[in-house]
């Protein structure tokens, strides 16, 4: 079988794909997240989610890796750990956010805003010239991300907590820190939530699945967790707008790309916020990695072979 291999490989897992020259996705695999900034194991969780898909020598390799940039010692670093199990097939690293681009857009000019794990805003100019803004980690930003999300209502938890969790609330009082714990498991005690922090193998990840629990409270119209959300969009509408102006793009077009845009809520105040809809992405990630490997391994890309891939990607492995 005449195949690629794409991958993307974000904070909290890494999904995998084997693409034909036919745009079909005969075989995909799932693993770990692979952020080599908080995960020592990032090589071993690739390793074990890409060595059965290897086994069916791809022609070209696209890995998309989060944190990844090819200016910076560190991600030397990690294209010299993997050359020793990737070469001799050719093979590109380039960061998540890059194949998100790639993958949204279709290759086309515009702006990308993403929220996964982490976020970050991406430019693509006519000339093929790519601009950043964000992208900082959980440590400095990721602003409107899955991350900022889950601390967001984690603090609601810790103000209930620190009010000595009070049973006699009206109903509609600290709804949001009352099913959270519940959802966590825990007593509303300090010892209770820092006991599960302290048993998560992955905090940053752990908190960032939060924010699809707050998704389901605004949909169920929680305030405060409507609340979180459109804070959450607010701030990166907001580096959408840096990026636009930067980029000489202040009509845009953006698209998106990253599970908290699966919010409605989170999503229709990005689109209220910067007062123009969204561009539906053409791939996801995986896509975007899908057609760089392509173009490594010399395939034409035709608008059907995208449309044959889109279609593929979005069926059930």
């Amino acid at each position: 079988m005449t195949c690629i291999l794409a991958v993307d490989a974000g904070g909290t897992r890494t999904q995998a794909a084997l693409v034909t020259r036919a745009g079909l996705v005969p075989s995909r695999r799932e693993g770990a997240g692979a952020n080599a900034f908080d995960r020592p194991d990032w090589l071993d969780n690739l390793h074990a989610t890409l060595a059965p898909l290897l086994a069916a020598s791809p022609q070209a390799l696209v890995l998309g890796l989060a944190g990844f940039s090819s200016r910076r010692p560190s991600s030397a670093a990690q294209s010299r750990a993997l050359a020793d199990w990737t070469a001799p097939l050719p093979t590109q690293l380039c960061s998540d956010a890059d194949i998100a681009l790639d993958g949204a857009l279709g290759g086309q000019p515009g702006i990308l805003a993403l929220s996964g794990t982490g976020s970050i805003v991406l430019t693509r100019a006519a000339d093929g010239t790519t601009l950043r803004v964000g992208g900082w980690g959980y440590l400095l930003g990721d602003e409107g991300s899955g991350y900022a999300i889950g601390r967001d209502a984690m603090r609601y938890l810790t103000q209930w907590i620190d009010a000595g969790a009070p049973a006699d609330d009206p109903p509609d009082v600290h709804r949001l820190a009352r099913r959270l714990a519940q959802r966590l498991g825990i007593a509303p005690t300090p010892d209770g939530l820092l006991e599960w922090l302290r048993g998560q193998p992955h905090p940053r990840s752990a908190i960032a699945a939060q924010a699809a629990f707050v998704a389901t409270c605004a949909d169920e119209g929680l305030p405060e967790a409507i609340a979180i959300l459109h804070q959450a969009a607010e701030a990166l509408a907001g580096q959408v707008r840096t990026a636009a102006t930067r980029a000489g793009l202040p009509d845009g077009p953006w698209s998106h790309s990253g599970s908290i845009f699966n919010s409605r809520p989170f999503l229709a105040h990005m689109e209220t916020t910067l007062g123009t809809p969204p561009l539906p992405p053409v791939l996801p990630p995986l896509g975007g990695a899908a057609l760089r490997a392509a173009r490594l391994a010399g395939w034409p890309v035709t608008p059907e072979w995208i449309a044959t891939l889109a279609a593929s990607l979005a069926a059930p492995p």
